[in-house]
């Protein structure tokens, strides 16, 4: 029996984001012998940014994602919801007299409905009978699960396909949203078999929530892969965040914060890896408030490279001050590098960052004076307490986070689901 995976990302291995797909694709390809990738956001203007195994396959639909093609979709295909009854009951049970929540679940299901038929016009899909079988692996809980199940249903129509999804962040932490609502949350959980949280703290939250199917939601942690145990001197502080620059990164509280190792006349360096569109905005406060030769702003860089900068650079401590995570990769790839980590305690950032462990868990990290004492901390205590930190963050990837066992049980886990 031949084993094909068809993978729904939002764009991998197209323009950027998704980077720690990078290192998952090794061992999922040993697993399956074809894997056909199926990237749901990726503009007419992006190019393929990352190479891909050879028994795999990535189909280049273009998907718009401008104001007006969504507008365009929506208008297009929100007729062929109303005429659903299934999916039309899930809906009118999760709007109820919610103008938002309606609005919201029929963009949601028409948006997948326009990509689904986008993929419909395309060739490739791999076979499912006596001697091939398929797997759906939707990377997000969100749009590509909904693409999943129709793959399922009218595509290949055979409900003994099995459809698994990842949750991460935004596609599962319904909470950070207005009226902590997310669509399709009931409709998706029916229709796929298994939802694997990167978090144990999201697959708490969610099986509380829904708990008719409690038994369906798993944890299947994420890992990196490069790493290498560093020592680091301290004189000055080099210390880096990595993320997009965006409003719910709240990189500005870092930066607010750092001013306090000027005031206490601390030698530091701060560099923050990425680039979005709060980009302009963080830098001029950066520029008010922080001497400039005592930061940098490096902007994108790919999965390869930021490593290749941790090998490079030894950083004395990762700040990251997000209101909102998962479980946050760019932690554990600090970590993977021996680097004691300052992180505020939202989503799944305490199953890996340990107060007194290997670093400080932000009680409140809007509270400036908090990361401010969090980073003198660090900064000016004793040398065999922080070569400690430092000890301990490289275990707590060694032990917790290494991407070779974690893909390894989660690719065999993909298979078992078979």
């Amino acid at each position: 029996m031949k084993e094909n995976l068809i993978l729904l990302t939002n764009y991998y291995p197209f323009h950027k984001g998704e980077e720690y797909l990078e290192t998952e694709i090794e061992y999922l390809k040993d697993a399956f012998d074809t894997i056909t990738i199926v990237p749901t956001m990726v503009r007419s203007d992006m190019k393929q940014t990352r190479k891909v195994p050879e028994n795999i396959r990535v189909i280049g639909l273009v998907a718009p994602q401008g104001i007006r093609d969504k507008i365009g979709n929506f208008v297009k295909y929100v007729p062929k919801v109303f005429g659903r009854k299934e999916i039309m009951s899930h809906i009118k049970h999760e709007s109820k007299l919610n103008p938002y929540k309606w609005a919201y679940n029929l963009y949601f299901e028409s948006r997948a409905i326009g990509v689904y038929k986008r993929l419909m016009d395309r060739v490739g899909l791999p076979k499912h009978d006596n001697e091939n079988r398929v797997t759906i692996y939707s990377y997000w809980f969100y749009i590509t699960a909904n693409i999943g199940i129709k793959l399922k249903e009218n595509y290949y129509r055979d409900p003994n396909i099995k459809i698994i999804s990842r949750g991460h962040g935004y596609d599962v932490n319904d909470y950070i949203k207005p009226f902590s609502f997310l669509p399709e949350r009931t409709y998706m959980l029916e229709k796929i078999d298994t939802l694997f949280t990167v978090s144990k703290t999201s697959r708490d939250y969610l099986r509380n929530k829904y708990k008719k199917y409690q038994d369906k939601i798993e944890t299947a942690p994420l890992g990196v892969i490069r790493n290498q145990f560093q020592e680091t001197t301290r004189t000055p502080l080099k210390v880096v965040s990595c993320s997009t620059i965006r409003k719910l990164k709240r990189i500005d509280i870092t930066i607010v914060a750092l001013k306090a190792l000027e005031d206490a006349n601390i030698p530091y360096h701060y560099t923050h890896i990425g680039d979005g569109p709060e980009r302009d905005e963080i830098k001029e406060l950066a520029k008010k408030r922080l001497k400039e030769e005592n930061y940098t702003f490096t902007g994108a860089m790919s999965n390869e490279a930021v490593s290749q900068w941790f090998k490079n650079n030894q950083p004395d401590v990762f700040i990251n001050t997000s209101s909102s995570e998962g479980v946050p990769v760019s932690i554990m790839e600090a970590l993977a590098y021996a680097t004691p980590i300052i992180a505020s305690d939202v989503g799944g950032t305490k199953e890996v960052v340990y107060t007194g462990v290997n670093g400080v868990l932000l009680k409140n990290y809007e509270d400036i004076d908090e990361v401010s004492n969090a980073l003198i901390k660090l900064a000016t205590m004793e040398e065999s307490e922080y070569q400690d930190l430092r000890k301990r963050s490289y275990n707590v990837w060694k032990n917790e986070r290494n991407a070779a066992q974690l893909y390894t049980e989660f690719s065999n886990n993909l298979k078992h689901h078979s």
